[in-house]
């Protein structure tokens, strides 16, 4: 089995911890996918903890599961330790800018994750510059997602003026945000300067 899809079952800490069994022995699970569990501060805290010596697990889908910052914090952690993850998604979790500001400092030194995104979550101003200086530092992703956030214009001219340095990113896609004329011209600047970017 290469994939795992839990979706609309509680997931407890019973649960939880028999999923950790499985993550720290089995090498062909490729693909996780936890929607809609209801899933506890400290199971979720177990199964990231699980995944910092995973070498097997490329795709991590967290949606609807109510994933907070306090456990964001370990799945940061997580990404200062694992090799192998290539695709994070996290959507409609209540991460806000704090969890969005932990995941982004922790991808300034991750080198493998190629696609981030982060959908909804209460996601606000504050973290824009973390993202920017993650993208000023991180050479390994390719694919940024911010889907219908609470970043503004003034937050989105500062991700492109720190993305013109990004060598390695191919696609940036931001949803759901006030564009004025000043964020408009920033994004066709950064599509005019930055040869490596295909889409936004």
């Amino acid at each position: 089995m290469e994939e795992l899809w839990i979706d609309g079952d509680s997931i407890d800490i019973g649960i939880a911890a028999a999923l950790v069994s499985v993550l720290r022995v089995n090498t062909k699970l490729r693909v996780l996918r936890l929607s809609n569990t209801c899933i506890t501060g400290n199971g979720s805290i177990a199964i990231f903890d699980s995944l910092k010596e995973n070498h097997s697990l490329k795709e991590l889908h967290l949606e609807n599961n109510e994933i907070g910052p306090y456990a964001i914090n370990s799945l940061a952690s997580m990404l200062r330790c694992n090799t192998k993850l290539g695709v994070l998604h996290i959507k409609n979790n209540p991460i806000g800018s704090e969890g969005a500001i932990m995941i982004a400092e922790a991808l300034r030194r991750n080198t493998h994750l190629e696609e981030l995104c982060l959908q909804q979550g209460s996601i606000g101003p504050t973290c824009s510059d973390s993202i920017g200086r993650m993208l000023l530092r991180n050479r390994s992703l390719k694919n940024l997602l911010l889907v219908h956030t609470e970043l503004g214009s003034e937050e989105i001219v500062g991700i492109c003026s720190y993305a013109e340095h990004n060598t390695t990113l191919q696609r940036l896609v931001i949803t759901g945000s006030h564009v004025d004329s000043n964020a408009a011209h920033s994004i066709f600047s950064l599509l005019a300067k930055t040869k490596s970017l295909r889409m936004l």
